[in-house]
């Protein structure tokens, strides 16, 4: 008897072999092969043709000077708004204060200057703040935007240098706070207890007729901002000295971006961010006077009736610049992550302390000094004012 036959099987001996299979199946796949590239040709073609149309052409950015044009005339146009609405009562005023406190959260969460929570934290802060006091809105605005402005500078240059920089700055709702909390307060206070002189923003000069507690508000506006003004132009454009910063409470040389390393490109900053601030107040104030009166030379006098302002928020800028970094200086902690190199706010393994203990935090640092400047600010209005 004959062994198993392992090549055609039980029963197949009168059977033909079967075909191979393989061959057919290379052709199948080499066809769909060939009918994906040619669909894959095509659709190139499409898309190359409707890239062509004008229509699906990205647009091209607008030149510098026309963009810096067309948020001029935003802000002009802002401005407008809220001086015909201040002289139309108080829910025209409240509502037009809404829609710009509303206009600028968008633009900060479209351009990543604000986080969400900041965005909503702004909308209501800014909203709070233009509707107690056109003058007290637009120094505050001015912050906002200089200071967003100058947060994108050398954007690259920062994140280098510290791990925590965020690109475009992304403020959170605590953030903001520190910054607009205190003068959305001192304004509706200085609303409240000037509403027997018109207001807010009556002129911050001898003889006003406001009762110190309304004046101090004032001063202590223009004081809160102008530190924190100074303090952010300070450590946005001294991030991007090339001297070597050193730090406020010993001369130690320090890297860029420590918290309490100074530089004299910072320092100017700090001076030029609270003079931006005490322009915005006296240009405002100036602008509200006018339109209250009705007559341009109630505006020139007010004006020069408020020229100390200038010279006043310039130092509350170099003050909360000063006192900002001392106090990060020591009590607010800096370290250096040995395995990236850069710049940390927290101990931790593999973290080298550069200098100050981990008792406050960035923004609590921010809100302190600002705090403390908006008190002498408004004292020496006060006292310029002869209320004290």
């Amino acid at each position: 008897m004959g062994g198993w036959d392992w090549g055609r099987g039980r029963g197949s001996a009168s059977q033909p072999a079967a075909p191979d299979p393989l061959p057919l199946v290379a052709l199948q796949v080499a066809a769909a092969l060939a009918r994906a590239a040619s669909a894959a040709d095509s659709a190139a073609t499409a898309v190359d043709n409707v890239e062509s149309l004008p229509s699906a052409r990205p647009p091209r950015p607008l030149p510098p000077a026309l963009r810096a044009a067309w948020r001029l005339a935003r802000a002009v146009a802002a401005a407008a708004l809220l001086l015909v609405a201040g002289n139309a009562g108080l829910a025209a005023r409240a509502a037009a204060a809404l829609a710009v406190g509303a206009a600028c959260g968008s633009s900060g969460l479209k351009r990543r200057s604000l986080s969400p929570s900041g965005a909503a934290a702004a909308v209501v802060l800014g909203a709070v703040t233009l509707a107690s006091s056109l003058r007290a809105g637009a120094t505050l605005l001015t912050f906002y935007y200089a200071g967003s402005a100058l947060t994108r500078a050398g954007a690259e240059r920062k994140a280098a240098q510290d791990a925590s920089y965020v690109f475009g700055g992304q403020r959170s709702a605590s953030q903001v706070a520190a910054a607009a909390l205190g003068p959305a307060l001192a304004a509706a206070a200085c609303a409240y207890y000037a509403a027997s002189v018109g207001g807010g923003d009556f002129v911050l000069a001898a003889a006003t007729g406001a009762p110190r507690a309304a004046v101090s508000a004032a001063g202590a506006v223009l004081g809160w901002v102008a530190a924190a003004a100074g303090d952010t132009f300070s450590s946005e454009l001294g991030a991007l000295s090339d001297a070597t910063p050193r730090l406020v409470t010993s001369g130690r040389p320090v890297r860029a971006g420590t918290n309490g390393g100074v530089t004299a490109l910072g320092l100017a900053a700090a001076v030029a961010g609270g003079a931006a601030a005490g322009a915005a107040f006296w240009i405002s104030g100036a602008a509200a006077a006018a339109c209250a009166a009705r007559s341009a030379a109630a505006g020139v006098a007010a004006a020069a009736a408020t020229a100390y302002l200038l010279p006043l928020a310039a130092a509350a800028g170099l003050a909360g610049s000063l006192l900002d970094s001392a106090l990060g200086a020591t009590l607010q902690f800096t370290g250096v992550d040995v395995k990236t190199d850069t710049l940390v706010d927290a101990p931790g393994e593999g973290v080298m302390r550069v200098c100050g203990v981990a008792l406050l935090s960035n923004v609590a640092v921010n809100a302190l000094s600002s705090a403390a400047v908006a008190a002498g600010a408004g004292w020496a209005v006060a006292r310029v004012c002869g209320v004290a």
